[in-house]
């Protein structure tokens, strides 16, 4: 059975930065949350398993997946002060960019580049550059994949750690994330942490550097990862290593100079350099 709201049969190859080909029993575009709400519908009359596979940034398709694929592709961005409110189909990178130069909000600026949706955000935790999601974080609505009510997560319930979150573990795969709402700044607080990101942005007048923060970070990430555009990749998908700050003080004497970020006791290392 397709209408023009479930498709069956769906070729997945484009939903995947691997390019990898891979099919869909059942896929729905969900583009607000009555499309969201039928195909929820759809697939509990069915007794069909759900999948959510928004911009493939950091998943590995099978050939075939079996019962609901939904797509989040809501779309939309409202300004409320120096607050966001952001549908979940919203590309990452298309948000930092809006908030900068059409919103004249900051905050974002270390997280360019980074693919994948915002509502997939809060999943990871992403983070780059001395940057997590969770520091930017106000609140985020998800729909629960077996009753279809709607649930409001503010940032003690989603249990932000590093790379990680309540949706990786205890909730995984239950819910259905559709609206993320930030807190950003209209005054800039620039975070050059790490050396190289300082090194490349320079001396700058402060209402200048979110933009050269931004400009700087985009650089960087292309000098290391190939764009999956053009090259199919996951992009960056490993963990830095947590130690001890004496761990890596004794690392340091021992092998020389490591690459590390500090963060209270704790340090991390590398994984690129490891």
């Amino acid at each position: 059975m397709e209408s023009e709201l479930i498709k069956t049969e769906f070729d997945l190859t484009s939903f995947n930065t691997l390019a990898l080909p891979s099919r869909a029993q059942y896929f729905c575009k969900a583009i607000d949350q009555e499309t969201l709400m039928q195909a929820l519908l759809f697939a509990k009359h069915r007794g069909l398993a759900i999948s959510i596979v928004a911009s493939g940034s950091n998943v590995v398709l099978p050939e075939k997946i079996s019962g609901m694929v939904i797509n989040p592709n809501m779309q939309g961005i409202v300004r409320k002060g120096n607050r966001l409110r952001v549908a979940a189909g919203v590309l990452w990178d298309h948000l930092v960019r809006e908030s900068i130069y059409t919103f004249g909000l900051f905050g974002l600026e270390n997280l360019s580049g980074i693919p994948g949706t915002v509502g997939a955000a809060p999943i990871q935790n992403i983070g780059a550059y001395g940057i997590e999601f969770a520091d930017r974080f106000k609140a985020l609505s998800a729909i629960d994949l077996r009753t279809h009510e709607q649930h409001r997560f503010d940032t003690d319930a989603c249990q932000f750690g590093y790379r990680s979150s309540i949706f990786k573990k205890a909730l995984s795969d239950q819910f259905i994330i559709t609206e993320v709402e930030l807190a950003l700044v209209s005054q800039p607080v620039p975070c050059l942490d790490y050396v190289e990101l300082e090194q490349q942005v320079g001396t700058q007048k402060l209402q200048d550097y979110p933009r050269a923060v931004r400009e700087a970070v985009l650089q960087l990430r292309q000098q290391k990862l190939p764009d999956p555009r053009h090259r199919p990749n996951v992009g960056s998908f490993f963990k830095n290593p947590v130690i001890s700050a004496s761990e890596y003080d004794a690392l340091v004497s021992d092998l020389g100079s490591i690459p590390g970020h500090r963060e209270g006791d704790s340090c991390k290392v590398s994984a690129a350099w490891l």
